[in-house]
């Protein structure tokens, strides 16, 4: 393997088959594009049709990308809605074929996702 230099790269997916109820929308249901590729320094990963409703069952997935030495990335949920499914794998290089240091970062549970409800 020969490369110049190491990218750390975080793949982030979501397989969601279960969203809240009411985010249920039948006029939505169907295939749409979802993930992408986000290299600069700051981003936004929506599902599709954001913010209304997305389809399920949907499998999405986004390849961020740095090569900052021992560098963070830094993912702020403003709204989620699924309550399992969500993955997030670190690897030090990644490609379709090959995958170099993967490590499992956080998976998303409905024991392990914390959920609070805002008071007026």
């Amino acid at each position: 393997l020969s490369m110049r230099r190491l990218l750390s790269l975080t793949l982030l997916s979501l397989a969601a088959e279960h969203v809240r109820a009411q985010e249920r929308d039948s006029e939505h249901q169907g295939p749409q594009p979802c993930g992408g590729y986000l290299k600069a320094a700051v981003g936004t990963i929506t599902t599709p049709n954001f913010p209304n409703p997305f389809p399920v069952p949907i499998k999405c997935k986004w390849i961020i990308e740095h090569d900052i030495v021992n560098g963070t990335i830094s993912i702020y949920f403003t709204q989620q809605y699924t309550t399992s499914g969500l993955t997030f794998t670190e690897y030090m290089y990644y490609d379709e074929t090959y995958k170099l240091g993967e490590r499992r970062a956080l998976t998303v549970t409905e024991e392990n996702i914390t959920r609070i409800k805002w008071l007026q």
